[in-house]
């Protein structure tokens, strides 16, 4: 006779309550590996060959069994966060959640902390746990990847700075999920310095290009634009160089202005660097007035504006009854009262003034 009861018995499974690294009760590794970890629990089998051991998510490189409450593992080279730890004993898995990590990346100098707007600039930059091998390391300067990132060790890799037109930025280094920056780096050359305007004087109405001249001012024709004065070009031209660009005028009437130039967040500007052709009153078509005033006549001259708000006329101290605008040579005036004697007479457009002497009289 022979009878049985299933599953009524177990043996205890491995159960690990300590680690320590090196001795000491920590739980940080370090990038490279090596690094003796023990594993203190009970249950981790009876004889060596039965056990092995993971840190993190990858297999220790050596296991050791010491005995059924101790097993030691050299750990293997990683970059993760927080891992677990797990033994096997047979069958058996014990596991310990979030008990070990790699040492954090850290970025604490580069080697050169000004580079072109242009790119392409070679920078050494210095820390701790860069990882241990290329594939897995990138870096950043401010929001943009690097042209290219050489991982030369540990403690040291090599980028090559993309285009950028902006200021002080921080540079990222990114191994595995670890991330590690340094903020105000580097930043790009002053990228605007505007020394110099080809044409310094414009007719009122557009259509004449501008050549501004400086210094390095922006690789990416994107981000660049320019302004005479407080009004945006009509078209802004990157010159092919980084040392010219090309602004096609628009229609003005104020006196002198500055240039300014914008390439992403840096500007740089020239005062009074350019002005539109000044006013000028030529003829008047009556030269003897009435007294009584409401005399129409005609004036021609040139650059008396671009429309019929800018533009005004007076007859000595005084304005015209009405001013009419016909074109940007002429306008029409009807006159005022005014006493005997010889009269200048003024044309104002915007901030503008143009006038002839002695040309009127009114009648004694």
């Amino acid at each position: 006779r022979q009878g049985t009861v299933t599953e009524v018995l177990s043996y205890d499974g491995p159960e690990t309550m300590l680690v320590s690294v090196d001795g000491v009760l920590t739980t940080n590794l370090v990038l490279a590996g090596g690094k003796v970890v023990t594993f203190q629990g009970a249950s981790f089998g009876t004889f060596d060959g039965s056990t092995g051991t993971r840190a993190g998510g990858t297999v220790c490189e050596a296991t050791t069994w010491t005995s059924e409450t101790s097993v030691t593992c050299i750990t293997s080279k990683g970059v993760g966060t927080s891992g677990r730890v797990s033994v096997t004993a047979g069958e058996r898995i014990s596991t310990l959640t979030e008990v070990v990590s790699y040492d954090t990346l850290v970025v604490t100098s580069v080697a050169r902390a000004n580079v072109a707007a242009t790119g392409s600039v070679s920078i050494t930059v210095s820390g701790v746990s860069f990882g241990i091998l290329g594939g897995s390391v990138t870096s950043r300067l401010g929001g943009t990847g690097m042209e290219e990132t050489v991982w030369i060790s540990d403690t040291s890799l090599n980028a090559k700075s993309g285009v950028g037109a902006f200021g002080t930025s921080r540079i990222a280094v990114t191994v595995g999920v670890h991330v590690g920056s340094l903020t105000e780096a580097v930043s790009y050359e002053r990228v605007l310095i505007v020394s110099n305007v080809e044409i310094r004087n414009y007719p009122l109405a557009n259509g004449t290009s501008m050549t501004v001249f400086g210094g390095v001012f922006s690789p990416n024709r994107a981000t660049l634009s320019a302004r005479m004065g407080e009004t945006g070009c009509e078209a802004t031209e990157w010159a092919g160089n980084y040392t010219s660009v090309l602004c096609r005028a628009i229609n003005g009437i104020r006196s002198s202005h500055g240039v300014t130039l914008t390439a992403g967040m840096s500007i740089g500007s020239i005062s009074e660097a350019w002005s539109y052709d000044s006013t000028q009153v030529s003829t008047v078509a009556a030269s003897n007035l009435n007294p009584q005033g409401g005399v129409l006549m005609e004036v021609a001259g040139v650059t008396l504006g671009l429309w019929d708000h800018t533009s005004g006329g007076r007859i000595g101290g005084s304005g015209c009854e009405s001013s009419d605008w016909h074109s940007d040579t002429s306008l029409s005036c009807k006159t005022t009262r005014g006493d005997m004697g010889s009269r200048r007479f003024t044309v104002t457009s915007g901030q503008r003034a143009g006038s002839v002497t002695e040309v009127l009289s009114y009648d004694g």
